[in-house]
């Protein structure tokens, strides 16, 4: 039935004995992550942000990962949004990460806000904005230090309530980045509908930027179209000096990539923040 679904609408599909072991496969990863939670295995690593004119870092994405269990983000998490697990695990991710975020600030980081992802499974429970505004007033942060990514494709769901949603988590003062921008919308119209601070050119418009006449005039007409609007746009999967000053060209001043630096736990993420603010400084 799930994979009909992921075939499209008014679809059917046979039963296949690889479709039985992609089911026991999945089985078995719940299994594993149940106690992996239990035994607080998850972690959370930080990709910077980076302002390419002022040479600073402008904020940090906390990114989920599961270290020493040989399972990637790409694996765990659908599993975790078809089992409901990605409600828990996303409430501790934005939990650590306001916690983080608030410890730097006390130790002079204070210029770095925090992303996170927020699933649409997530996104979509009834108690999500409730949640989102205990862990900020928990914490202690100022919610203008938190950004919260949501994909484009959640809009397409029931506009209205997410319009309703993302006003409320606008008005307790937290930013809003539509994530994986130009991947998923039917119509360009809800964008000026939408209440968000920032858009994030998806991945696979950035690569082969250089070479790609198509992903060129892609990203630049989503640059062009966040600068109208008054959208910050950050341009992410940054992997080569050529692409970072291609999109430095087309006026794109916020990347984030493995070219920059690459998702890292906190300790690493701090020593390396400070070594590029020295840098930045001389």
């Amino acid at each position: 039935m799930y994979h009909a679904k992921e075939c499209g609408r008014d679809d059917f599909q046979f039963f296949t004995n690889e479709l039985n072991l992609r089911a026991a496969s999945a089985r078995n990863l719940e299994q594993r992550m149940r106690g992996g939670m239990q035994e607080h295995q998850f972690r959370l690593y930080y990709q910077p942000i980076v302002d390419i004119d002022a040479d600073r870092v402008i904020g940090a994405e906390a990114l989920l990962r599961w270290p020493d269990s040989g399972v990637a983000p790409e694996q765990f998490i659908p599993v975790a949004e078809c089992t409901g697990l990605i409600n828990q695990l996303g409430e501790w991710a934005l939990g650590e990460a306001c916690r983080q975020q608030r410890a730097w600030h006390m130790n002079g980081m204070s210029d770095i806000t925090v992303s996170v992802n927020v699933s649409p499974v997530q996104f979509r429970q009834p108690g999500f904005r409730c949640m989102v505004s205990r862990i900020v007033q928990e914490s202690g942060i100022d919610p203008g230090c938190l950004q919260l990514e949501i994909a484009e494709n959640i809009v397409l769901q029931n506009l209205a309530a997410v319009l309703d949603t993302l006003r409320a988590l606008r008005q307790l003062g937290m930013h809003v980045v539509l994530d994986d921008f130009g991947k998923g919308f039917s119509n360009l119209s809800y964008l000026k509908l939408l209440p968000v601070d920032a858009i994030k050119i998806d991945r696979d418009f950035v690569r082969d930027l250089t070479t790609d006449r198509g992903n060129r005039a892609i990203a630049a007409a989503i640059i062009n179209l966040g600068r109208e609007l008054g959208l910050q746009v950050i341009a992410e999967g940054i992997e080569s000096e050529a692409t970072l000053q291609s999109l430095h060209a087309r006026h794109c001043a916020a990347i984030q990539g493995f070219h920059i630096c690459e998702p890292l736990p906190t300790a690493d993420f701090e020593n390396w923040y400070r070594i590029h603010a020295e840098h930045a400084m001389t």
